[in-house]
């Protein structure tokens, strides 16, 4: 034969085109001596009843979608946000960013799905790590429920509805910048007295730098002061 293409056509049929050009053509299509070589075609004696259940879709590629963001937080990779799940996680075994598998019974370093549990659908954009990782959206933003994560302890706790936008936050000291919707910058720093993520609005005695303008890229200083240098919409 000179070359074979195979198309699933459902889940318990597979066609097969092949081509030949050798010794001219078989006098019979099964198990027909074929100049000095043999060939069978061979059906599956199960049939339709016999198809396998043991199949999914993968949870990113095609009209799934790929991830908005990734990052790593406690010896796993994370990524979040696809076409078809905006709002979900996917994050790796400890210690191993390319194993997504999962054990029998369920191991604490086992890979970890999960949603946001949110009212409304807003795609997580952003995630920073610090001594929880943080998670980003247009209409709130969310932490992890500890710095511990594993398959008993999933999830995400909602700390404010500020939101923030798809300009990826900065970590400065034990404080995330992000930048707001509506064009303001904002600091996210946790609080013991409400054991939860605050801020406030940096740009309130400055908000005419920022207003009707976006941030196109920032990044921050660290030395000899600190400061922190954007990059707005019109160039300046």
């Amino acid at each position: 034969r000179s070359g074979v293409a195979a198309t699933a056509t459902s889940a318990s049929q597979i066609e097969l085109d092949f081509s030949y050009s050798q010794f001219g053509e078989p006098s019979s299509p099964l198990n027909t001596p074929y100049g000095g070589c043999t060939y069978t075609v061979v059906q599956s004696s199960q049939g339709a009843n016999g198809a396998t259940y043991k199949w999914t879709f993968g949870a990113w590629g095609g009209d799934q979608g790929y991830p908005t963001c990734s990052g790593y937080f406690q010896q796993r990779q994370a990524f979040s946000g696809t076409t078809m799940a905006p709002q979900t996680t996917w994050m790796s075994r400890t210690g191993d960013f390319k194993d997504f598998s999962v054990s029998e019974p369920i191991q604490d370093d086992d890979s970890l799905t999960f949603t946001l549990a949110s009212a409304r659908i807003d795609t997580i954009t952003n995630m920073l790590p610090m001594d929880k990782l943080v998670f980003m959206t247009a209409g709130g933003n969310w932490v992890s429920p500890s710095a511990t994560m594993t398959p008993g302890n999933l999830g995400a706790k909602l700390q404010n509805y500020f939101g923030s936008s798809n300009l990826p936050p900065l970590g400065v000291g034990n404080t995330v910048l992000y930048h707001g919707i509506g064009g303001t910058i904002r600091d996210m720093a946790y609080d013991y007295a409400s054991d939860s993520y605050v801020g406030n609005d940096l740009t309130i005695k400055g908000n005419h730098l920022f207003r009707d303008h976006k941030i196109f890229e920032w990044d921050f200083q660290q030395s000899p002061f600190p400061i922190v240098w954007a990059v707005r919409d019109d160039g300046v």
